[in-house]
C-alpha cells in the first residue's frame, strides 16, 4: 500500500496558495504595526520618565538652594544681632573705665552709679524690666524663696537678687526672703514651696471652661 502512495504529492490549487500567502502577509503586517506602536509607546514613556526625573532633580536642587540661603541668612542675622547687642554694652565698659580712673572713693561710687543707670537704659531698650517685689505677696511664678524671717506672712520682706522680665515674659525669678509672721522664728520649713506658675489658657469659642472645686 505504501508503494501505491509513493511519489504522491497533493495538489494545491493556485487560488488556495494565494489566499494563504495573503493571510500570512496580513498577519506579518499586523505584527509589524503592533511592534511599531509598542515601540512608540515605550519611547513616549521613556521620554516622560526622563522629563519627570529632570523635574525632580531641578526641584531638589532648588530646595537645597533655598535651604542654604535660609541658613546663610539666619547666620548673618544672628551675627548682626550679636554685634548690635555687644556694641550696646561697649559704652558701659567705657563708663567703668572712666569711673575706675578716679582716685577718690566718692568719684568712683558716682561713676559706678552712672554705669548702672546706663546699663538700665540699655536693658530697657531691649525690653528688659526689673521686677518690683518688696512688700508684694509671694508669687511662686516670679519669686524664688531662699529664706524666711519675721514679717508679714507670705509677703516679700527682702530682695536678695532682683528678677527681670523680657517683653512681659519672666526672664529670671527674683530670689527673696519671705515673711513668716510677726515674731515667728525663721526656718526652712516655713518657706513657701515653689510651684509651677499656671499658664493662662485662652477660652475657645463653643467650649465651656471647667469649674474648679473649692
Amino acid at each position: 500500500m505504501d508503494e501505491e502512495f509513493q511519489g504522491f504529492h497533493p495538489q494545491v490549487s493556485p487560488a488556495r496558495e494565494h489566499v494563504a500567502e495573503t493571510d500570512l502577509e496580513e498577519e506579518l503586517a499586523r505584527c509589524r504595526l503592533e511592534l511599531k506602536e509598542a515601540r512608540a509607546s515605550l519611547n513616549a514613556k521613556i521620554a516622560e520618565h526622563d522629563r519627570e526625573c529632570d523635574r525632580l532633580l531641578r526641584q531638589a536642587a532648588e530646595t537645597d538652594n533655598v535651604r542654604k540661603r535660609s541658613e546663610r541668612s539666619s547666620a548673618e542675622q544672628q551675627a548682626a544681632d550679636r554685634k548690635r547687642i555687644l556694641r550696646a554694652f561697649l559704652p558701659v565698659a567705657d563708663d567703668l573705665d572712666r569711673a575706675l580712673s578716679h582716685q577718690s572713693a566718692e568719684s568712683v561710687l558716682g561713676g559706678v552709679r552712672i554705669v548702672r543707670r546706663h546699663l538700665d537704659e540699655i536693658l530697657s531698650r531691649q525690653g528688659v524690666a526689673r521686677l518690683e517685689c518688696a512688700g508684694e505677696r509671694f508669687d511662686p511664678g516670679c519669686h524664688e524663696a531662699v529664706g524666711g524671717e519675721a514679717g508679714p506672712a507670705d509677703r516679700v520682706v527682702k530682695e536678695v537678687e532682683p528678677g527681670y522680665t523680657l517683653n512681659g515674659d519672666l526672664l529670671r525669678p527674683a530670689r527673696v526672703v519671705v515673711g513668716l509672721g510677726e515674731g515667728e522664728p525663721s526656718g526652712p520649713h516655713r518657706i513657701p514651696p515653689r510651684r509651677e506658675a499656671r499658664i493662662p489658657v485662652e477660652p475657645v469659642e463653643g467650649v465651656s471652661e471647667p469649674v474648679e472645686g473649692p
